[in-house]
């Protein structure tokens, strides 16, 4: 794959991360946050076995890698439960533009720590336009304190947090990005059920249309197609490549909730858009 037809497929991969924040929130009032996480993760790897099976991609993993796999299958079961806890006491759109703002800047943080080397000056103003961007996105002037300390904002660091540590995690796992995430959404899941209530799993048979509708944008556009491609540039062109194009989310985030939940979106979704992609175009440039 070349490096132009990555980055076009990462804007696509990206458009649809920003939905998910949407189908998570319509998803978190029909049950449980951890219910739904564990039947994420089961379509998930249901889904990715017969695709590995096609293309004939081995799942063996090398014993030196067992440890550090299993430290990114809980960062992203860890994940995935602040980020659903996230979206149900907080809003949506707010909750796709502070972690897709802070992934980036912890990032590039986690990675210039890990190698002793600086920050240039073309990254600290790449990411400088990423950080006011989510200023305008999450229209900040126009929060108290205690608004913004109520609205999920922890959930939503730990989970930047947690993103930004398996991305720099997943760098030294030399595995095809499919058999990967494979791993990712297979392991936990029988640790999950040693804590779920048995009662409540069987909610999903009282699903209707919106709730598939939303459990399908998540699982097969939202992981099978959009992770799996921004762990394979990831681990081809590193992970500061992948995290600058996080930077889009905010605003397909803000677009989608705008659409589907009718959150409110102004000029300023146009103002931080265009410091985003600013950002994107930067950081990337520095990376060349």
């Amino acid at each position: 794959m070349s490096k132009r037809t990555s980055f076009f497929l990462m804007i696509l991969a990206m458009t649809f991360w920003g939905a998910n924040w949407t189908s998570a929130k319509l998803l978190g009032s029909t049950m449980p946050a951890d219910i739904l996480i564990f039947y994420r993760f089961l379509f998930s790897a249901v889904l990715f076995l017969p695709l590995l099976l096609f293309k004939k991609i081995s799942l063996k993993v090398p014993v030196s890698l067992w440890g550090i796999l299993g430290v990114c299958v809980v960062l992203m079961g860890v994940y995935q439960w602040l980020f659903f806890k996230g979206v149900l006491v907080g809003f949506a759109g707010a909750g796709g533009v502070l972690v897709t703002t802070l992934n980036p800047i912890l990032t590039f943080v986690f990675v210039s720590v890990l190698t002793r080397k600086k920050l240039s000056i073309r990254e600290w103003m790449g990411l400088s336009l990423g950080l006011i961007s989510g200023f305008f996105f999450l229209h900040l002037w126009n929060f108290s304190l205690d608004q913004f300390l109520h609205s999920g904002t922890v959930y939503f660091v730990c989970a930047a947090v947690c993103w930004s540590t398996l991305s720099v995690l997943s760098t030294r796992i030399k595995l095809h990005p499919m058999a990967y995430n494979f791993y990712l959404f297979s392991l936990i899941l029988p640790f999950m059920l040693l804590n779920l209530p048995g009662s409540q799993l069987g909610l999903i048979l009282n699903q209707g249309p919106s709730f598939w509708l939303n459990m399908t944008n998540m699982v097969l556009f939202g992981t099978v197609f959009a992770t799996t491609l921004y762990f394979h540039v990831n681990q081809t062109l590193g992970s500061k490549v992948a995290a600058s194009f996080i930077l889009l989310v905010p605003l397909s985030t803000a677009l989608v909730a705008y659409l589907v939940l009718h959150e409110v979106i102004t000029w300023t979704t146009l103002v931080g858009g265009t410091l985003a992609l600013s950002g994107l175009i930067v950081l990337n440039r520095s990376a060349s």
